[in-house]
């Protein structure tokens, strides 16, 4: 009688392992709609754990099925709804479609505020237009930041135009935490940041130290081209050893903002590097 209990559980634990599984490679291919039908036809034998929800709500998210997503929220236990990963998708599920005071509505009543789910909720606030409210909820955190919240912050600060804003976002950059000062992806962030305010001088001193790729040129030419600096921007593409679309695309519009003869003499000299490159 215990052997067979045992073996029920270890199928039980060994398929719900495997249906979770399956739904998290399903999401990271962006399979979102197999997502969904391999969910329906697991609940009809099966009552779903909260890791396979959990699962089921991104891919409604990424869908913007907000109709499907609530239901299968209805349907969660109290307990269910009180899972801080469920919740952290939900802000993000309502975030997404705009429904901003929803998302509010659950982050506020949520009792176990992750970093997940501040992040989560900076970031859509950020998406949806509220910069300075993404900002006053930073200033209330009462958890640590990571890599990913300066990300974000930078990013928002690069969207805002008025003083406050410029002067948090700077003043931020100013007093990132040491683990964080050679992080690329934050740095690219804080690098656009302040070339969109023209804060061209310590855009630069922030290029010149961190370890170049094409993203990092591309927003620094961005960068030079919004500030009509069109020679540093043609100047700083040649630099790139093997330019992607988008370096193109900023070098092209540069060439666009010169004379005939200048933006000539820059096209040839920028097909004469690509050939020597192949060769």
């Amino acid at each position: 009688m215990f052997i067979r209990f045992t073996i029920r559980c270890q199928c039980f634990y060994s398929t719900l392992i495997n249906i979770n599984n399956q739904l998290k490679q399903l999401n990271m291919n962006k399979q979102y709609k197999k997502v969904i039908y391999l969910f329906d036809n697991y609940v009809q034998k099966n009552n779903p754990s909260d890791l396979v929800i959990n699962q089921t709500l991104k891919a409604c998210i990424e869908l913007g099925d907000i109709k499907r997503g609530s239901f299968i929220y209805e349907r969660l236990s109290s307990q269910s709804k009180q899972n801080h990963f469920i919740q952290t998708n939900r802000i993000r599920f309502f975030m997404k479609s705009g429904d901003i005071n929803k998302a509010k509505e659950i982050f506020n009543k949520s009792q176990n505020k992750t970093l997940f789910m501040y992040n989560t909720m900076i970031n859509g606030l950020s998406n949806n237009n509220h910069g300075k409210e993404a900002i006053n909820l930073f200033r209330e955190m009462s958890i640590a930041p990571n890599e990913y919240t300066y990300t974000i912050l930078f990013k928002t600060c690069s969207q805002l135009n008025d003083s406050q804003s410029i002067e948090f976002g700077k003043d931020l950059f100013e007093k990132l935490p040491i683990q964080y000062q050679n992080h690329p992806i934050i740095l690219n962030s804080a690098l656009h940041m302040l070339m969109q305010h023209g804060n061209i001088k310590l855009g630069e001193k922030v290029f010149s130290k961190i370890n170049k790729d094409t993203t990092s040129y591309g927003v620094m030419m961005s960068g030079y081209l919004k500030n009509k600096q069109i020679e540093k921007t043609i100047d700083l593409f040649f630099q790139i050893n093997k330019p992607n679309d988008i370096n193109l695309i900023i070098f092209f519009n540069a060439c666009a903002d010169l004379g005939n003869e200048k933006v000539l003499h820059s096209i040839l000299n920028m097909f004469s590097k690509l050939n020597r490159n192949e060769m």
